[in-house]
């Protein structure tokens, strides 16, 4: 089920050089930030290589907060806009636990149902935003913590990265970055498992 939904998007993902304002120990906020527009991003190698270097120093050290820690991970399908960010239709919530290093899905449509080795995808589409990029790609950006990955010209597509605390907090994905007509989000909930999402999906059938 995951891999029918996420393979329609899949190409998001591979072809942009490749969000969240959350707590690593709870829930996440719903904050409504828009990506800046490439029309201000600056074309200077040294800014470019400084969001570069910036983003992959929070990809990995989200990434070993992950192995070492697991990570509950949501995925909205379909958000209203770049504003609108978690408000999209609840597809799947995933865990990730680092005893079993067993990752386990769980679908609103079908609660008592869950699914193994789907997911999560936040961290590891940040770190393929930074390896990658090509320095004839769209310049990145970033400001206030937030990310902004245009695919190249031939490509229809943007990546936007949401950090805070030196974390990946979410990844958004839509095919336009001032217009889109979809927008997809993976948002990082909890870098742990002992959480009620975790406990949820781990600990009950419901």
């Amino acid at each position: 089920m995951a891999g029918r939904v996420f393979s329609k998007f899949l190409f998001s993902v591979i072809a942009i050089s490749l969000v969240s304002t959350i707590s690593l120990t709870g829930c996440s906020s719903k904050t409504k930030t828009a990506p800046i527009t490439h029309s201000t991003a600056k074309l200077d190698p040294e800014y470019i290589q400084k969001v570069l270097d910036d983003l992959k120093a929070i990809a990995q050290a989200s990434q070993e907060k992950l192995d070492a820690d697991g990570v509950t991970e949501t995925y909205y399908f379909d958000n209203p806009g770049p504003n609108s960010i978690g408000h999209g239709s609840l597809e799947w919530t995933t865990v990730y636990d680092p005893t079993t290093k067993k990752t386990t899905s769980r679908y609103p449509q079908n609660p008592t149902y869950r699914e193994s080795g789907s997911g999560p995808n936040a961290v590891g589409v940040a770190l393929r935003a930074v390896e990658g990029y090509k320095s004839s790609d769209p310049a990145p950006t970033e400001k206030d913590g937030v990310f902004t990955f245009e695919a190249p010209v031939t490509y229809d597509g943007v990546t936007i990265i949401y950090t805070k605390d030196g974390f990946v907090t979410g990844v958004l994905l839509q095919n336009s970055l001032t217009d889109p007509s979809y927008t997809n989000f993976y948002e990082v909930n909890f870098y742990n498992i002992t959480n009620p999402i975790a406990d949820q999906i781990l600990n009950t059938k419901e």
